[in-house]
């Protein structure tokens, strides 16, 4: 699953990558680890319910998707969640965004998923407006119990 923005490439993650991706989740304001994410991801990306990608610009990961999928009793299929996705701040607004949500949506097509979800923190403006921007519907509530 190759694609290209100008000259971003879209690619599977590998365990090298882990300490990029990290980075750009602390972009988003999280308080990660590098040590306990990076074993975290290399492991996730051994999980065949979890598909990480990577946009590379000029050998720079430039930004990241995780996307997870599971059967949902409801549909009786498969569905696919965008659980995150991040650009880094520096190239946002330049098609990566997109490009990475594209290479989500066709192989969550070809393992037959129902369709496609994700959820944004409702303080991200802007991410909203991207995510309508490519066809996607507001049809639920996201509730969260920290404990």
């Amino acid at each position: 699953m190759n694609g290209a923005v100008g000259t971003a490439t879209v690619r599977l993650a590998g365990p090298a990558d882990a300490e990029a991706v990290v980075g750009l989740i602390q972009q988003l304001g999280y308080d990660v680890s590098q040590g306990h994410h990076v074993s975290l991801m290399r492991a996730m990306l051994h999980n065949q319910n979890h598909a990480i990608f990577v946009a590379d610009l000029d050998n720079e990961v430039v930004g990241y998707l995780n996307v997870n999928f599971r059967p949902f009793l409801r549909y009786a299929e498969l569905i696919a969640t965008i659980d995150e996705l991040c650009v880094d701040e520096r190239f946002r607004r330049h098609g990566v965004g997109r490009l990475l949500i594209e290479t989500a949506l066709q192989l969550a097509r070809t393992r037959g998923a129902h369709h496609l979800e994700l959820t944004t923190n409702k303080r991200r403006v802007d991410a909203l407006d991207f995510y309508r921007s490519l066809g996607f519907d507001m049809t639920s509530y996201k509730l969260v119990m920290d404990f």
